[in-house]
């Protein structure tokens, strides 16, 4: 999830002038900029890697499909293979 001011810059929805000061103290920070950037990056690398979104898309069809979850294996594996396996 982003932070306000640890990964982003949040402003409120529809409010064009705390977009506006949140663009002006994005173009005068070179520092902040890359701090947010780096911050993001390392977010999205963490909960959107590619193991990560297979094994949520694992559960999530699991969830919707209950005769699976009742035999104990995903209807997406092979049985007995997790989805971090390659």
């Amino acid at each position: 999830m982003l932070r306000d001011g640890e990964s982003a810059l949040l402003v409120p929805a529809a409010e064009p002038r705390p977009l506006a000061d949140a663009i002006d103290r994005l173009l005068g920070d070179r520092a902040l900029r890359a701090g947010l950037g780096a911050a993001a990056a390392a977010l999205c690398a963490a909960r959107l890697s590619g193991a990560r979104v297979a094994e949520r898309l694992a559960e999530l069809y699991d969830a919707a499909v209950p005769a699976a979850r009742t035999r104990g294996q995903s209807p997406l594996l092979p049985r007995g293979r997790s989805p971090l396996q390659r």
